[in-house]
């Protein structure tokens, strides 16, 4: 479960920046690049912010594969900030998780809500387990959706090369070295993730929004593969907290 969301967290991830795999000729953490901030990937996170500041909403899609499911949502946006989100996760059953600013509310798989009603708040002040568990994950939800937490990890990238344009959109290979990264909420659950460095395939529409990331990570000696997809930019999206006497108490 907590791979799954994490893949949420991802998902994000897309909406705002861009990380995936590849880049080839990463270096190594021991050989990782000074403090020093790299000019190019300041330069990709300014483009960044500035395609994603007019953002209203997006629809994402993650593939993490057999280890990470699949999810599916929307997020809306005001002033370069997630203001909601709408994702469902799919992984041995489905969690569909609203967030209305700094409320979350859970629709569990089966057999795993015994509240009598077919929403419950996703808080550590539950019986449920389950719930429980879900706090911190909507924490890497929310951080993931951010403009500010994405830009701010593009940034600190130890390299930036510019591959040009490709069929799916202008492609950029990214390295990003996890001790620079992982003192943020998002970048510290990337670190998880087990690959360090960790390289970075994202490619941006002529507007410079990100519509797809390739993540090639590990997850000990077992590839996690993770594919995100982005677009429906600013389509009409209204995301709403379900009704109150649908939500258990």
């Amino acid at each position: 479960m907590r791979r799954l969301l994490l893949a949420a967290a991802l998902a994000g991830l897309t909406v705002v920046s861009g990380c995936s795999s590849s880049g080839g000729g990463a270096p190594s953490s021991s050989a990782a690049a000074s403090t020093a901030p790299n000019a190019q990937a300041q330069a990709l996170a300014a483009k960044l912010r500035a395609g994603t500041s007019g953002l209203t909403s997006a629809h994402i899609k993650v593939d993490a594969g057999s280890l990470g499911g699949t999810s599916e949502g929307d997020v809306t946006f005001q002033h370069g900030a997630a203001t909601a989100s709408d994702i469902t996760l799919n992984q041995s059953g489905s969690t569909r998780i609203v967030t209305i600013g700094d409320t979350s509310y859970a629709k569990l798989p089966g057999g795993r809500n015994t509240s009598g009603k077919p929403w419950v708040v996703v808080s550590n002040d539950t019986s449920n387990e389950f719930v429980r568990a879900l706090v911190g994950q909507v924490a890497i939800i929310k951080a993931a959706v951010s403009v500010p937490a994405i830009s701010g990890l593009v940034a600190e990238a130890t390299s930036v090369r510019d591959l040009g344009a490709s069929a799916t959109g202008h492609h950029y290979a990214i390295s990003l070295d996890m001790d620079r990264v992982k003192q943020s909420t998002l970048g510290a659950q990337l670190a998880t993730l087990g690959t360090d460095p960790l390289p970075v395939d994202l490619y941006l529409d002529p507007k410079n929004r990100p519509v797809e990331i390739k993540i090639s990570a590990r997850l000990g000696t077992q590839p996690l593969p993770i594919t995100i997809t982005a677009g429906d930019f600013n389509a009409p999206v209204t995301i709403t907290a379900p009704p109150a006497n649908e939500v258990a108490s």
